[in-house]
């Protein structure tokens, strides 16, 4: 037990309680808020006297950028308004101790447009609307990046300040490759891989975050090292995940990367880092929507599947029965449970969402179930072999999301459908080709969906030429874009 309370039981004048081993006390579980320590400590021995420098500015400490008009015989400068870019942090909807000094002074030295990018609430679902299914998702997102900025040591800041150079505002698109500078996200990069395995919960919320922006941001400009990006992050934080997912207030920043590390092993016949552990509470996601209890099939199914990679299609074909049945019989029961599986819903759906959002949720929750079921197929039999069941299955995906582009707004086309979508494009090409363009993520990423129709392109290629193998042995050799869930 800490010596010091947490900042809640330190408001409330009181000590905290633990609950056996846990490291959160029991009243900020029983309230699912964080529990942490903030507040400096106390230093030993008098105060300091503050005394003025005698030269200089104290800003150069934090290499922030001093106008060359500013003198240090100056006088003081008065409170006004024009001194500050901002009048406090809780005028942009922040605690100011919540914040640290250093995220301040980074912000106001030309990073306003950043900090309204993070805070405004309006601003900041224009920006990330992309990367949530619909804006009643916007608030817990921000919070939740509140909650870890002033501990990331401004490497969250640089690595929006990364996404912010290579976006044209003016044009909403992607930045020529001419007119990109690289070296802003090669020292992001950096900053992400000289993080170690820590247990420290802010920390990891921290990694976690900062992968997800390099996501993005790769995804803007090279476009190949989404996936290990994100591995690498959850590795990173792999130690306090469990305490992660225990913490509502970290899901917006916690689930996503296990979606997107799901969707890649599916692909790829490999096994997801993070196993989802069982939970009594509902959970609603941005990303994952109602599907996060369908999360632990799609881990059963990439078990199966990587254990039987080492199975080539000809071996397949040419097995006896009995070697057959066998495979069948490992296939037949996670393909049961997806079969069975229904998404559950907290009683106050209605009440957080609006209808559109649920009707969202519910239709990603199926196409990802549709999905999983042609994915089993396809892993069953290869190209050519019962085409008819996989059309079946990719048209019944592109009949529900037609539906859902169509009804959807513009602004709320961020629903994260990419797998469904990618499965589909190699059954049915056309129709499933016209919907991932209408869908924001896809739209704003045409480097991304180009490479990704270079794959569809050879896999539809080798069916026509006569290819008899499963076009997951295609992947590797030919796909080395990120698949984006």
């Amino acid at each position: 037990m800490p010596r010091t309370a947490c900042d809640v039981c330190y408001d409330k004048k009181e000590k905290c309680v633990f609950d056996g081993d846990s490291t959160f006390c029991k009243f900020c579980v029983a309230h699912k808020q964080p529990c942490r320590l903030t507040r400096p400590e106390r230093r030993m021995g008098r105060p300091p006297v503050v005394k003025n420098l005698p030269h200089g500015h104290s800003g150069i400490i934090l290499g922030l950028d001093i106008p060359s008009s500013h003198k240090p015989s100056y006088p003081r400068p008065q409170n006004n308004k024009q001194s500050i870019q901002f009048q406090s942090p809780r005028d942009l909807g922040l605690e100011q101790g919540n914040l640290n000094p250093l995220v301040l002074l980074h912000s106001s030295a030309n990073k306003h447009h950043l900090l309204n990018a993070l805070t405004d609430r309006q601003i900041f679902y224009t920006f990330h609307r992309n990367f949530m299914i619909g804006p009643s998702f916007a608030e817990s997102f921000r919070l939740s990046i509140q909650t870890i900025l002033p501990c990331s040591n401004i490497s969250l800041l640089k690595a929006y300040d990364a996404v912010f150079a290579v976006w044209d505002d003016v044009g909403q698109r992607v930045k020529p490759p001419e007119e990109i500078d690289l070296s802003e996200g090669r020292d992001c990069l950096k900053n992400l891989v000289q993080f170690g395995s820590t247990s420290d919960l802010l920390d990891n919320a921290s990694i976690l975050m900062l992968g997800q922006i390099l996501i993005v941001y790769h995804l803007f400009t090279t476009c190949t090292s989404a996936w290990a990006i994100n591995r690498h992050a959850i590795l990173s934080a792999k130690k306090s995940y469990s305490d992660l997912l225990a913490q509502p207030i970290f899901d917006p920043i916690s689930i996503t990367p296990i979606l997107f590390d799901t969707a890649e092993s599916l692909i790829r016949r490999e096994i997801p880092v993070i196993q989802v552990p069982k939970t009594d509470r509902f959970i609603v996601d941005r990303s994952v929507g109602l599907c996060w209890s369908l999360l632990p099939l799609l881990h059963e199914l990439c078990e199966v599947s990587e254990r039987m990679k080492t199975w080539s299609s000809q071996d397949l074909l040419k097995q006896s029965q009995e070697r057959l049945s066998e495979v069948d019989d490992a296939f037949t029961a996670v393909e049961r449970a997806i079969r069975a599986w229904e998404p559950s819903a907290p009683p106050t759906l209605f009440e957080d969402f609006t209808s559109i959002e649920v009707a969202a949720m519910l239709t990603q929750a199926r196409v990802y179930r549709t999905a999983a079921l042609l994915l089993i197929h396809r892993l069953r039999y290869p190209l050519g072999v019962e085409d008819a069941v996989a059309r079946w299955h990719a048209n019944m995906i592109c009949a529900e999301l037609t539906g859902f582009v169509n009804l959807t707004p513009e602004d709320m086309r961020g629903l994260p459908v990419g797998l469904p979508l990618l499965v589909a494009m190699l059954e049915t090409r056309e129709s499933a080709s016209r919907i991932i363009r209408g869908l924001g993520l896809f739209a704003s990423h045409p480097q991304h969906l180009a490479a990704l129709d270079n794959f569809v392109d050879l896999a539809w290629a080798a069916r026509r030429g006569g290819f008899q193998g499963l076009w997951f042995d295609l992947v590797h050799v030919s796909l080395q874009v990120p698949i984006v869930p």
